[in-house]
């Protein structure tokens, strides 16, 4: 509807342009000569090169009106303009079309200001859904702020004004949000009110939300709402009723008091016991085994699972068949009581002794022994082996897989278990018989839509290629790779489809693939939306891995997210493209950023106890007394130190046998060089031994870390350390160890 209103607009300009006193029919400009085209505003999405290509009106060629719709519509869906009106005027004989125009913005940067957390400036960020490089509206702002007040209402601050600040680029359409909140105190929980069929005291229900502190009522806050209502129900668990239900109908709010009252409802359900007979299991077992425990929740299919757990558990121990059923009964009523009883039937315990493969020529026996349940007994691993009949199946289905996936399509595969092996009726061997049948292969393989600047590339990639086995799992990875390698380029609308048939000669097949590219995309620029309050741009802009002009390649946007992970100083990276849906061949990467905690403090208290003191030449105490040494610690971390991911630390330790401090600084990608580390290190550290001497440290050291590959890295080390001592309580000095001399 809206562009046909534009069109009717269109044609409502033609008619209200005056030539002289007259009013001029679009018809009277058709036809003749385009004298000029001209933009305005002057500044446009595009440049002017870009520009007049798109529009595709050049001077000199008569006007056609349909021309002019066309040009509309691709200027349109571009998705950078907002409205696009044309005017004409007469010139000399010629005419001048003037394309008015209102740019679209999309949304860059949010943040969200003046809130006490929880919840913190990320999570209100994310809470108001507006997305990175969309399209920007009123009506999505209009939601965002809904949506923050209903974050922040849940988070105990129900009195708020929420302002929307809008910070605009012309140059690159780009929007910055800045809401500013101003709310008052965060609201308190009082008393709850609990509804529903509560069994129980109600005063316990309510101390088991944690709500009512040590101090009075806490302040509210959504993980504080959650976590009292998950308490509710766990208590309720505690005491077998498994289906207990707990859910929050509302939260009502007194200005006066600043409190806030939450309703409650809860759901007890039966109290449920789960047994076994026929055998034992134990408590702990059956709640791993059946699931009701972990789901909290009873219904036929977790009973069934359960049921085929503890089938696989016994299996597991030699009892191949066993069987197990489970019957559900009340007790004392509908709603007073439930037992569950799994009923047991472990059978004779047996042994796998052999497990073989016969008919296998394509495979050997042990690259299928690979992809097998079944296991025949022995001392390490299984001691009765491992079977069952769903083990058996699961073999099958993996043995025909394999050979189908290398073109056995005719692929049969048959069991069989022999009892009674050596005399004895508890051991078993299991055979395998693989009927491989032919293999098909692929006779002819025909690749079309691909350019030839890709078709080699492509080719190269084909798993599928004429003379190989024909299956469709080869088909799926071919598809995968190609798209891929597609994507990889720049085509994100890039398509695959593929058909086969049989070719006249038996057991072989006609494969032909059909590629649609689109159109491929380009790296407008790299714009940085915000969020590097503290880092230094140029330490981002080192790691890009996509410049202007580059095709838009999706690996290359995955591994810069991870090359700036891997800094540690980054909570958050977000990497999108500004305008998605717009049909552009050049797009903006945006790229905004949360910057991870900055400062690290850490700190105990303790104390040693031990043999403290003493005198070298007394009898009664050689050892010294016990004694008693305090000791506090104290660390502090400074991550992206001066914006260049660089960390400074310092960590100390002070007692009245030990004084130590180190004071490091770490590069961790030197020179931007992930392989690369650089540590500077000072350590202080005066001890005094138990009785005999105390030892003074004083060092110095650098470090350069060099990986060669994951598993190996090369350390070059300078260190110069000073070492004295004092307090000497022994005749021979030799008796102190060397590194301390």
């Amino acid at each position: 509807m809206k562009k046909a209103l534009r069109f009717l607009g269109l044609t409502a300009v033609f008619f209200g342009i005056c030539a002289g006193p007259a009013i001029a029919a679009p018809e009277d400009y058709a036809g003749r000569p385009i004298k000029a085209v001209e933009y305005r505003p002057e500044q446009q999405p595009y440049p002017r090169e870009t520009l007049d290509p798109m529009v595709g009106m050049k001077v000199g060629e008569p006007l056609r009106l349909d021309a002019v719709r066309a040009a509309i519509e691709r200027l349109h869906a571009t998705g950078r303009y907002e409205d696009v009106e044309v005017d004409a005027r007469l010139d000399d004989g010629g005419v001048v079309l003037t394309f008015t125009t209102r740019a679209n913005f999309f949304l860059g940067r949010v943040t969200v200001e003046r809130v006490s957390p929880p919840p913190n400036p990320g999570v209100l960020a994310n809470a108001t859904r507006l997305e990175l490089g969309t399209l920007f509206t009123s009506e999505s702002t209009e939601n965002a702020v809904r949506n923050l007040e209903t974050v922040l209402r849940q988070n105990g601050f129900y009195q708020t004004r929420i302002t929307p600040h809008f910070e605009r680029d012309e140059a690159t359409q780009q929007v910055r949000i800045h809401f500013t909140v101003e709310h008052g105190d965060r609201a308190r929980y009082q008393r709850p009110r609990i509804i529903g069929p509560v069994t129980g005291d109600v005063e316990e229900i309510i101390d088991a939300t944690k709500w009512r502190g040590w101090f009075g009522w806490q302040k509210v806050t959504s993980a504080r709402t959650e976590d009292g209502i998950d308490r509710v129900r766990r208590w309720y668990h505690k005491r077998q009723r498994l289906e207990a239900r707990a859910s929050l109908e509302g939260m009502e709010f007194d200005p006066e008091t600043s409190r806030v009252t939450a309703t409650l409802n809860v759901e007890p359900g039966p109290k449920i016991d789960i047994r076994t007979s026929g055998a034992g299991v134990s408590r702990g077992k059956l709640r791993q085994l059946v699931p009701v425990f972990e789901e909290q929740s009873v219904d036929r299919d977790l009973l069934v699972e359960g049921a085929r757990n503890i089938e696989e558990y016994l299996e597991s121990q030699g009892y191949f068949n066993a069987s197990v059923d489970f019957e559900s009964k009340n007790v004392n009523g509908p709603s007073d009581a439930q037992v569950i009883e799994y009923q047991i039937e472990r059978g004779e315990r047996h042994k796998v002794v052999s497990v073989t493969i016969e008919g296998n020529r394509y495979f050997d026996t042990q690259t299928l022994k690979e992809r097998m349940y079944v296991r025949p007994a022995s001392f390490l691993q299984f001691r009765h082996g491992r079977y069952s009949e769903a083990f058996l199946e699961r073999d099958v289905e993996a043995i025909e897989s394999l050979y189908r996936s290398n073109g056995f399509r005719d692929v049969e595969v048959t069991t069989g278990v022999q009892h009674g092996i050596g005399g004895k009726s508890t051991q078993m061997a299991v055979r395998i018989r693989v009927n491989e049948g032919p293999q098909w292969l692929v006779e002819k393989l025909n690749v079309q839509g691909a350019s030839e600047d890709n078709e080699a590339t492509v080719l190269g990639m084909i798993q599928s290629q004429e003379g190989q086995p024909f299956s469709e799992f080869n088909i799926s990875i071919d598809r995968d790779n190609i798209l891929d390698y597609y994507y990889n380029l720049g085509y994100p609308e890039a398509a695959f489809t593929s058909t086969f048939k049989p070719a006249e000669a038996p057991h072989r097949m006609i494969l032909e693939y059909q590629i649609t590219e689109g159109q491929q995309r380009f790296v407008r620029e790299v714009l940085i939306a915000g969020g590097l309050e503290t880092t230094d741009e140029g330490l981002v802009r080192e790691r890009l891995l996509l410049e202007p002009g580059d095709e838009l390649s999706r690996s290359r946007m995955l591994e810069t997210q991870r090359r700036l992970y891997d800094l540690g100083i980054f909570a958050r990276v977000n990497m999108s493209l500004q305008n998605p849906e717009g049909d552009e061949p050049r797009k903006y990467v945006l790229m905004d950023f949360e910057e991870a905690r900055k400062w690290t403090v850490t700190g105990g208290i303790g104390a040693e106890i031990a043999k403290i003191g003493g005198c070298a030449t007394c009898l009664d105490a050689p050892a010294g007394d016990t004694g008693f040494s305090p000791r506090v610690s104290f660390g502090l971390t400074r991550r992206n130190f001066l914006g260049t991911g660089h960390i400074i630390s310092f960590q100390s330790r002070a007692s009245t046998l030990q004084k130590r401090g180190v004071l490091s600084y770490n590069a961790p990608q030197f020179r931007s060089d992930p392989d690369i580390n650089l540590l500077f290190s000072g350590v202080y550290d005066d001890s005094r031994d138990v009785r005999t001497y105390s030892a003074r440290r004083r060092e110095a050291s650098v470090q350069v870390g060099q990986r060669w590959s994951r598993a190996s890295t090369m350390l070059y080390r300078i260190t110069y350390r000073r070492v004295s001592i004092s307090d000497l309580k022994i005749s021979d000095p030799v008796l102190i160890p060397q590194f301390l001399q």
